[in-house]
């Protein structure tokens, strides 16, 4: 039995525990429900001898630029399209660099003066766009064909990809959205001279070893203006694809009390997505993600069900995955390279219409991949890279009307990039694992005390403290006081696409 002292000390350790959740709960309530707002700012870098451009405030836009913006519900320009237009509305043949985050509204950014480019020429009117997939170029493709209809002009926008290719007669008086493998086919046995040449997704065109050399290949020889869009820099690659004179526009961002986000540091990932990262065991992962899956589902927006992308690094784990959660009576799908291009577009329409609300993919979809109502992500695995977190990110919110949450599960064996993933996180001043300090070295690991009965005596240990309650791990992506976190994660695969 007890002595009293024993007693008195017992229930002191006890309110001290309790003092400190609560006092953890306060700044991690604080951290999520009080975050300062990120103001877009815009950075001009002009070659030598070239002026910066003035904003388009202090100019009309034309009469196309704002029927189509009425028709995207769109107040006004975004901050990347306002920077763009301010430099081709006066001068449509200038080269340009354009870095800005994802779902920022680029391909208007770059769509709009290109049709309108085409249309005050007579001769030379045809552009080529290059982006990295043919989701991406599909996709781009509708949007030029809209902007055309808008215009209602005589321009024929065609379609060059796997399975897709549209072209016929000759290039003049044409936009051509196209995948670099199959553009060099085409150009085995035509001459194709366009007046402008876009880069969409830049980054990853001029990145990817063969994606450069056929990129390379293409333009080799041909003038004209060229222009580099991308939602993360290409390492210096875009200044070797877009010659000088030329003029650079990034989209940056002022975070908290004036203080100014290195460019190169930025998330890039826009302010609206509240992100949710947890730190933990690999075997708890299927677990975690079931239950998520099942607060998401209860979570209906006014939208009805929640568009969900989950995201993979490996086709088989997402095959795994997609057995279990169709056993657990989800209604889902799957999207990735090895299917065949028939059912991958059926697939992405059905996501777009609603029919299909819980999609699992590869990162085959984290780029340039448009679907308004997505409002949750979940890397199941965390990706190998920060770029390509950054875009499986920009999936979702991009409605902009309202928040969006990514849950991410990290695994401890990817120790090597918790520090980056730390420093990203509080860029966009996301709520912080205790779990993910402690690999950093920035906390000791939290511990806890258990202990378990033996037939001769009792056994005190000591171990890391994981918590592991499911429902507080779908918490964390709402605005609710929390008690403690939940922790998930899993490896980083490469695609496997």
């Amino acid at each position: 039995m007890k002595s009293e002292e024993g007693k008195e000390v017992e229930k002191e350790k006890k309110q001290r525990k309790k003092r400190n959740t609560s006092s953890k709960d306060d700044d991690e309530t604080k951290s999520m429900e009080e975050k300062e707002p990120i103001e877009t700012h815009v950075i001009y870098s002009p070659s030598p001898g070239v002026e910066e451009p003035r904003s388009t405030e202090q100019t009309p836009l034309p009469p196309l630029f704002v029927s189509v913006l009425a028709k995207t519900k769109s107040a006004k320009p975004t901050a990347v399209q306002s920077a763009v237009w301010s430099i081709l509305l006066r001068e449509p043949n200038f080269n340009l660099i354009a870095i800005s985050p994802t779902g920022s509204g680029k391909t208007l950014a770059y769509g709009l003066p290109l049709v309108r480019a085409l249309l005050e020429k007579e001769d030379q009117n045809s552009a080529l766009i290059l982006l990295p997939t043919r989701e991406l170029a599909s996709q781009v493709h509708g949007v030029l064909r809209s902007i055309i209809e808008t215009a209602r002009s005589t321009l024929r926008c065609v379609l060059i990809c796997g399975g897709e290719e549209e072209m016929s007669g000759d290039f003049e008086n044409c936009v051509a959205c196209a995948t670099p493998g199959r553009m060099l086919k085409v150009l085995e046995t035509r001459d194709i001279r366009p007046r402008l040449v876009v880069l969409d997704e830049a980054d990853r065109l001029l990145k990817h070893a063969d994606l450069k050399r056929q990129v390379e290949e293409i333009v080799e020889g041909w003038g004209g203006a060229r222009w580099s869009f991308s939602a993360s820099g290409g390492g210096g690659a875009e200044e070797e694809f877009v010659p000088t004179p030329r003029c650079a526009v990034r989209v940056d961002a002022m975070a908290g009390h004036g203080k100014r986000v290195d460019f190169r540091e930025l998330t890039r990932i826009p302010a609206h997505v509240r992100q949710v990262l947890h730190v933990c065991s690999v075997h708890k992962k299927p677990k975690k993600l079931l239950h998520t899956l099942g607060q998401i589902k209860s979570a209906k927006s006014r939208r009805g069900d929640p568009l969900t992308m989950v995201f993979f690094s490996k086709i088989k784990t997402l095959s795994n995955a997609l057995h279990l959660l169709k056993g657990q009576g989800h209604k889902c799908a799957e999207l990735h390279g090895k299917l065949p291009q028939s059912r991958r577009t059926e697939t992405l329409a059905q996501f777009r219409a609603g029919k299909v609300r819980l999609l699992l993919v590869t990162d085959l979809a984290a780029r340039g991949i448009h679907v308004p109502n997505v409002e949750y992500v979940v890397n199941y695995d965390f990706p190998s890279n920060l770029d390509q977190y950054v875009h499986r990110c920009g999936r979702a919110g991009r409605q902009r009307d309202g928040t969006a949450t990514v849950y991410s599960f990290f695994n401890r064996e990817m120790k090597p990039m918790a520090e980056d993933v730390l420093r990203l996180l509080r860029i966009g001043q996301a709520w912080i694992d205790p779990n993910l300090l402690a690999l950093t070295g920035e906390e000791p690991p939290v511990k806890k005390r258990r202990r378990k009965k033996s037939k001769s005596k009792q056994v005190t240990t000591v171990i890391h403290r994981e918590i592991d309650d499911v429902d507080e791990f779908a918490a964390l992506g709402k605005d609710v006081t929390l008690k403690r976190a939940g922790h998930v994660s899993d490896p980083s695969d490469d695609d496997g696409v």
